[in-house]
């Protein structure tokens, strides 16, 4: 029901008094143009009092606020529907303020429809009584009762709810900011504390890289043997090799013997080369000069038929690292980032050196199993927490150059180190026992302060922050730690999970591009890593200039990935490896092939270190963990293909060489599909990730968003 008050001046013999006239009974359904007319024609109400009650109304505008919005400016005119003047007067009253003591007897009287309107003493304005001589005791004294009430309840009651209170707010602005990052701002984005920690991530960035690459070194394989013949072993190298051996100069059978009397052979000292020939039957000789030292392809003659356990032991490790990924991804949410890492290099200690004391396939294939389930674990676990603790300002460049740095050494000190230790046993032994510094990180490394507070030790959390302002010489507002509390302490809980995302055709199709993308750059990665052996080249001297590749371009990465777009910087860089790749099917071993391999590594450095940030930014928040998850383990399976990839060499030559370069211009292909998120927020919803791949994919299809339509919505949905 609308209503119409107004408070005018009215004057008569140079006296003012305040005139208070109440239509809310009267007034039903008002047509205010009829009425301004009729008050001037029916009323005593001075034509002067009606044109300033119509200027008011027609020229006054009124916003409604609403949750830190607000409408557009309107006037009263609009909320009122003309259907004409509908009035009570019998309802309808009066009310004259008196100023000071003096008592206005002469107030003429209103008149609404030719009926006088009752003059009252007092009236009942918004549950206030409102009286003439402007006295509102019996306000005051009931409002001070009714505070007095609500203060005592309130102070009763204010300890339970100022929680509740803080997490509303907190839900208000959880898109926004996180309160982590709002904490970093005071206790230093990139101060002392954290900067230990980046140097604490060396030992383990190393450690990474010996778990990864050691096998390869222990499993290296002579290039120079032949079979061994225990009749002829007191002669010297050459002369057993070339009686035994078919074939001429360097070029001689690894894997057939003459099958001839060998006493004969000793009197003649000579064989015809149009001898029959056999597999080996006691073995191979090794000669150590493109391998140094006794591997267990050399003690153990994995060599011609038994050359397929080097990728089977290979595959079984990455099967591990399967597993542990699992594993030990479910105790870091369990038990903590700390003990999972603990756990996974104490899994790399124990299978490190179980592999020294095994004597067959099997039980060494156990314990590189073993080995398998610290991979990855034992340095990503540190590495996202010690990202956690970063500001988002400096967070780009200390993730890739803690794995440029730290990672990249361990692969350039590697080959080096087996070198100067000269046999595999010692060497797990000098890779190994290092990792026993990890018993010193429960005294150094702090626990992730988020997790703490999900799991409820709030007080566990904010000691965390506590060394954090002790170190750095700062301070955290305690309205900023609340926040933290509140919303680390948070359980954000939603319907949707991995199956939506797969329910959801855009991002199914961008899920399975995106695993697609990923597996080739785990894949090309990984063969040219394992194909340094077979080069042409010094293995060592190869293997060295593959891996120096990581600094400089994962290092380009962080200074231009911003400015270039995820999807340019992984499908261009891949692009480049393949080709690259392609080339190198044409060129002769040595120093051509490896120079095209050493660049091919450079740019598949490049693409496979962007993608892991593009898969991440491609998923809505309720799938991001899992998804990313999905994608993370996609490229184990494409490692475990990677060794018999690298064995097809037995086929044909190229044959590696060319299936890598065929899966890199492939998925490169497949990748320009993928939407670009350079410089665009995070999906929060399955919703917005189907707006986000519809919008920013070069073969998407754009939709047109009525934004207004959507504003009005709301608006309705508030009102309602």
């Amino acid at each position: 029901m609308p209503q119409a008050d107004c408070t005018v001046l009215y004057s008569q013999k140079n006296s003012s008094l305040c005139l208070f006239s109440g239509f809310i009974k009267g007034f039903y359904t008002i047509r205010y143009d009829v009425l301004w007319t009729k008050l001037r024609k029916e009323t005593d109400i001075s034509c002067e009092v009606v044109s300033i009650l119509e200027y008011w109304y027609y020229n006054q505008r009124n916003v409604v606020k609403w949750a830190g919005t607000h409408s557009e400016m309107y006037g009263l005119d609009s909320l009122l529907k003309p259907k004409g003047l509908r009035y009570n007067s019998k309802k309808s009253e009066f009310l004259v303020f008196k100023a000071g003591k003096k008592v206005y007897a002469n107030v003429p009287h209103l008149y609404l429809g030719g009926v006088a309107l009752n003059r009252v003493e007092r009236f009942k304005y918004l549950g206030h009584w409102v009286s003439d001589n402007l006295s509102d005791n019996e306000d005051l004294e009931r409002e001070r009762k009714a505070l007095a009430v609500r203060c005592k309840m309130l102070a009763r009651s204010i300890f339970f709810f100022v929680q509740d209170i803080k997490e509303e707010l907190n839900k208000k602005n959880q898109d926004d900011s996180d309160a982590l990052e709002n904490v970093l701002t005071y206790v230093g984005e990139f101060g002392r504390y954290q900067k230990l920690l980046f140097l604490g991530m060396m030992p383990f960035g190393i450690f990474f890289a010996f778990v990864y690459f050691v096998q390869m070194f222990i499993t290296a394989t002579p290039q120079r043997h032949w079979c061994k013949v225990p009749e002829i072993e007191h002669l010297d190298v050459e002369i057993r090799r070339n009686l035994t051996a078919p074939g001429t100069g360097d070029d001689w059978e690894r894997c057939l013997m003459y099958n001839v009397n060998w006493t004969h052979v000793l009197i003649n000292n000579s064989v015809s080369p149009n001898t029959p020939t056999m597999p080996c039957k006691d073995g191979w000789e090794f000669e150590f000069k493109d391998i140094p030292y006794p591997t267990v392809v050399s003690e153990r003659g994995w060599v011609c038929e038994n050359a397929g356990n080097i990728p089977l032991t290979q595959t079984i490790f990455f099967a591990g690292s399967f597993v542990g990924g699992i594993f030990f991804g479910w105790a870091a949410d369990y038990f903590g980032r700390v003990p999972a890492m603990i756990g996974a290099n104490a899994m790399a200690i124990v299978g490190g050196i179980a592999s020294i004391y095994t004597t067959g396939l099997w039980d060494f294939a156990f314990a590189r199993f073993i080995v398998g389930t610290s991979y990855d674990s034992c340095f990503m676990t540190l590495y996202i927490l010690v990202l956690e603790y970063v500001g988002p300002r400096h967070r780009t460049w200390v993730a890739n150059m803690s794995i440029a740095l730290y990672f990249g050494c361990g692969g350039l000190v590697l080959p080096w180190v087996a070198l100067w230790v000269g046999d595999w046993r010692k060497l797990l032994w000098v890779t190994s026992l290092p990792m026993l510094v990890v018993a010193f990180v429960p005294f150094t490394v702090p626990e992730s302060a988020r997790w703490l507070a999900s799991r409820g030790r709030i007080n566990d959390a904010v000691k965390v922050l506590n060394r954090f302002e002790k170190v750095n010489g700062t301070k955290i507002p305690e309205d900023v730690m609340d926040e933290f509390i509140v919303s680390a302490s948070q359980t954000r809980q939603t319907n949707e999970s991995i199956w939506d995302l797969f329910r959801s055709g855009p991002l199914r199709k961008v899920m399975i591009l995106m695993v697609l993308v990923y597996m080739a750059c785990a894949l090309i990665f990984d063969g040219l890593v394992r194909m340094s052996e077979g080069l042409g080249l010094d293995f060592f001297i190869t293997f060295t200039l593959t891996s120096a590749t990581e600094i400089p371009s994962v290092t380009l990465v962080a200074y231009i990935l911003d400015k270039y777009g995820r999807r340019n910087l992984t499908c261009g860089p891949m692009a480049m490896s393949g080709i690259l790749i392609l080339i190198a099917v044409f060129v002769p071993k040595g120093v051509p092939q490896v120079t095209l391999a050493i660049m091919a590594r450079f740019f598949i450095n490049m693409a496979y270190n962007v993608a892991v940030q593009w898969s991440a930014e491609l998923l809505p928040t309720p799938v991001r963990a899992s998804g990313t998850s999905l994608i993370h383990v996609s490229g184990y399976i494409a490692i475990l293909v990677s060794p018999f990839v690298v064995y097809s060499e037995r086929v044909w030559r190229s044959l590696p060489l060319l299936i890598l370069g065929i899966t890199a211009i492939f998925a490169c292909t497949i990748g320009v599909m993928l939407p670009e998120t350079n410089g665009r927020p995070m999906p929060q919803t399955i919703e917005e990730g189907e707006k986000t791949v519809n919008k920013y994919s070069l073969c998407g299809k754009v939709e047109d968003i009525d934004e207004n339509q959507e504003e009005n919505e709301k608006e309705k949905a508030l009102i309602t």
